[in-house]
């Protein structure tokens, strides 16, 4: 997290093992479970799309604005979350994609 300017910054590894080169749509979720209103489940907050070589590693870089940190409340202004913040990164949402395609990891903010 920056502290400057409240955005979250992401580093993550990216790897083709096959011999074409190709490109793949790195997608960055939020949930948001201890938020006092309901929430999505999850919340599409950042997307890169990134060209790869065959047989290539590559480090992604991701910022999330200060503003995905954010949820609406009952009155319909957003409020700075606070809390556990599960983040997940990958090709897509983690739902009918085989495990090797994200990750997900919990961070807390204050």
């Amino acid at each position: 997290m920056n502290e400057q300017s409240g955005e979250l910054q992401l580093s993550v590894s990216l790897s083709n093992a096959s011999d074409r080169a190709t490109e793949e749509v790195v997608q960055v979720y939020f949930s948001m479970p201890d938020s006092p209103v309901k929430t999505p489940i999850r919340q599409l907050v950042s997307f890169k799309r990134v060209g790869l070589a065959g047989h290539s590693t590559q480090q992604v870089n991701i910022t999330v604005p200060k503003n995905k940190l954010t949820y609406i409340d009952d009155a319909g202004f957003a409020q700075p979350y606070q809390g556990r913040l599960a983040v997940t990164v990958g090709a897509g949402q983690g739902i009918k994609i085989s495990q090797d395609r994200f990750q997900t990891t919990e961070l807390s903010l204050p």
